[in-house]
Parts: structure tokens; C-alpha cells; sequence
């Protein structure tokens, strides 16, 4: 849900923020493995098309899919 709503997320773990950023950051550019493996894409790394990534991001948003359901 944050990440439909929110425009800036941080992302704790044990109380310490671990990133920082707009969605785009936190689920395209994770800083750490533990950021990873929150939104379900370690050792995920493809070449995307962008118009298909802009299609499944616009589905993501609306709530059409998931991103475990984009990342099978």
C-alpha cells in the first residue's frame, strides 16, 4: 500500500532506516540485500523492455498485479 500512496518510503530494519526514496528507487535500485529480498527481487537481473516494464509497473500501481506476481 505504501507504495501505491506514498510518495517518499523509507524502509526500516530493527529500527535503522535501510533505504530511502521514491518507489522507483527502492524497487529498481536496491541499496542492499535486505531491500531485496523485502520486495522479492534478489539476484533478479534481466534486460526489460521498457515499454513492457512501463506496462507492468502501470498494472503494479492499479493494483492489477503484484510484483511477486511480475517477478515468476
Amino acid at each position: 500500500e505504501a507504495l501505491k500512496l506514498g510518495t517518499r518510503i523509507i524502509l526500516l530494519r530493527d529500527g535503522l532506516i535501510e533505504q530511502q526514496g521514491n518507489q522507483d528507487n527502492l524497487i529498481f535500485e536496491p541499496k542492499t540485500d535486505y531491500v531485496k529480498e523485502f520486495f522479492g527481487i534478489k539476484g533478479f537481473k534481466a534486460t526489460l523492455d521498457e515499454k513492457l516494464m512501463t506496462k507492468a509497473y502501470n498494472r503494479i500501481l492499479n493494483g492489477e498485479i503484484t510484483m511477486e506476481d511480475f517477478c515468476k
